[in-house]
């Protein structure tokens, strides 16, 4: 039970009692007025309700009120004690109701499916661009959120509403729980993901499928990080990938939805390994070569097991945010994990936003001329598992370590205030509105910068890709594409979550959405250098708990 309706009961049921008790004085040496205090319950009840709102498993709790109140209509003392005793019984049978009923506090799933329908048709900006068809999404979600409605069965809704959210293939496009109803979200996402087998799938660059994160349990069946999967609960592995929903990647704990096709594909068959309920048969490859079946059991949650193979693969160098190091003794390496500095440049970008980071730009300066001093012209950014943050923060590092002149960054779109919506012209493209430029100083013209970035590198991290993959002396690399989201974000609130969606249009030159893609499933950031995750990858990331991507980057500088 939530705090406020425990409140509820205990106050209605202590105002009963007190009632109860209150009679018998009442009627030897109180003025009849004093019977208004059998409204009592009904008026703390209501001032309650009216600003959390009513609930079906609060019935008894209200009834008790009424119940209550009737021991103003008659002055007979065995009358108002019963009726403030099954007042008081009353109010306490609301616990065990709103412990047992499905449905406590529990949103309409099928209306709250109408509402989000609703307003992403209005404020969602990518529609068009998307290819979003709402009448195929409606007819296709609609009956799983009537059937969540039905049954009360908050899970059904989390993953319709998960799935759902996924068909629009932008990282800006999510939703999550409330604060106080965050416990709640947690026990849902570990049931999303389903049962542990002891193990996670990925695929390699041949598109074979691997064992990765494996318990060392299955070494006696003869299972390990590279062995290759030909089965999967009896089916075949390619089949079996394809029928798991793909909801997006996992970053730093939180499922994020990845709107670039190719990402998408990378994570394939990470999700696969939570299906097949207790226990599953499994194919694989032993190591003489032959093919061998064997049953695994599941043993706990796959969301801990998967949430650590992705951290392996994807969390980037341990450290703080902005923080320094050197690999190699030599080649400076720069840790950005958001795009936030400190609370002092955050104020101060809203004030004076051309004089905001100043700190910021002086240490990127201090750090890039210490290294010059020893002879190395060399940067790796590390932007893996970015989440965003600032876009003026971007401008200020980008006027640091761009190349030295004028550089685009993007354009506004143009709003429609009478129609609400960004205009376009007869092709279909939308208007170009305020250009946004900077002007950059050089301080590596001479060097080369290395941008380490993943899936979820997103947002104004995918802003800094795009303006970095301006400069010559810039080298993107990954194992994937960064996010490929890069509009403004808004959200409406609903009972228990909120939902977003990118809300505010930026552009590229040409009219387009700024790095968000479109109908083919393309962004606009690209990698200069693709590191496949192949056999070696596996075992250096795997095996031996390397960081392979910065490993391959300082291989890249040291040519």
């Amino acid at each position: 039970m939530y705090y406020y309706d425990i409140f509820s009961v205990c106050l209605g049921t202590v105002l009963c009692v007190l009632c109860f008790f209150f009679s018998g004085y009442a009627a030897k040496n109180l003025k009849p007025a004093f019977r208004l205090m059998y409204f009592l319950p009904a008026v703390a009840v209501l001032a309650v309700a009216s600003t959390i709102g009513t609930d079906k498993s609060m019935i008894p709790v209200y009834t008790g009120a009424v119940i209550c109140a009737l021991g103003f209509f008659r002055d007979k003392l065995s009358f108002r004690r019963l009726v403030s005793l099954v007042s008081a019984l009353c109010t306490l049978a609301a616990v065990p109701v709103c412990l047992l009923y499905k449905g406590y506090r529990s949103p309409d799933y099928s209306k709250e499916f109408d509402e989000i329908i609703r307003v992403f048709r209005q404020r969602y900006i990518l529609s068009e661009w998307k290819g979003i068809d709402y009448d195929e999404l409606y007819a296709k979600y609609k009956p799983m959120f009537e059937k969540a409605q039905k049954d009360h069965d908050e899970f059904a809704n989390y993953a319709a509403m998960k799935a759902f959210l996924s068909e629009f293939h932008d990282g800006h496009v999510g939703f999550s729980y409330m604060n106080e109803y965050s416990s709640e979200e947690y026990a849902i996402v570990s049931k999303l993901y389903g049962e542990d087998h002891g193990l996670v799938l990925m695929n390699l660059e041949d598109g074979r499928t691997v064992a990765v994160q494996v318990d060392k349990a299955l070494a006696e069946k003869g299972i390990r990080n590279g062995t290759i999967i030909t089965l999967w609960n009896g089916k075949p592995v390619e089949e079996a990938a394809a029928e798991v929903p793909v909801y997006g990647n996992l970053s730093d704990g939180y499922m994020m939805n990845t709107a670039d096709a190719d990402n998408r594909y990378f994570y394939r068959s990470t999700l696969l390994a939570g299906t097949g309920g207790d226990s599953v048969e499994v194919g694989y490859i032993a190591d003489d070569g032959s093919e061998q079946t064997t049953m695994l059991a599941s043993s706990g949650d796959y969301y801990l097991r998967l949430n650590a193979a992705m951290k392996r693969l994807d969390s980037g160098i341990e450290g703080a945010n902005f923080s320094w190091s050197k690999v190699k003794g030599s080649i400076p390496v720069l840790r950005i994990k958001s795009m936030f500095f400190d609370s002092k440049s955050d104020a101060g970008e809203i004030k004076y936003s051309g004089k905001s980071y100043v700190e910021m730009k002086e240490s990127i300066r201090r750090n890039i001329n210490e290294a010059k001093e020893s002879g190395m012209n060399e940067l790796i950014i590390d932007l893996r598992n970015n989440s965003g943050g600032s876009g003026n923060l971007i401008r200020a590092i980008a006027e640091v370590l761009g190349t030295e002149g004028e550089h685009l960054y993007n354009y506004n779109g143009v709003w429609d205030r009478t129609n609400r919506r960004y205009l376009t012209d007869s092709e279909g493209k939308f208007l170009l509105g305020k250009k946004n430029t900077f002007e950059s100083e050089g301080i590596l013209d001479d060097g080369r910068i290395v941008i380490l970035v993943n899936a979820g590198s997103i947002s104004a991290a995918d802003h800094l890709v795009h303006v970095m993959s301006q400069m010559d002396n810039v080298t993107i690399m990954g194992f994937t594409k960064p996010n490929g989201s890069g509009q403004g974000v808004t959200s409406i609130e609903l009972e228990k979550y909120y939902i977003y969606m990118s809300g505010a249009m930026m552009l590229d030159e040409d009219g387009t959405p700024f790095v968000d893609s479109g109908k083919d499933g393309i962004s606009g950031n690209s990698l200069d250098i693709r590191v496949p995750f192949d056999e070696e990858a596996l075992d250096a990331v795997f095996n031996k708990d390397e960081d392979y991507l910065l490993a391959k980057a300082v291989e890249f500088l040291s040519k």
